[in-house]
């Protein structure tokens, strides 16, 4: 699993977010 910086709305960034 891997955890990367990600919106305020949650948003997809750059990097694939797990939650």
């Amino acid at each position: 699993q891997a955890l990367f910086v990600v919106d305020s709305n949650d948003q997809l960034l750059d990097h694939t977010y797990y939650h």
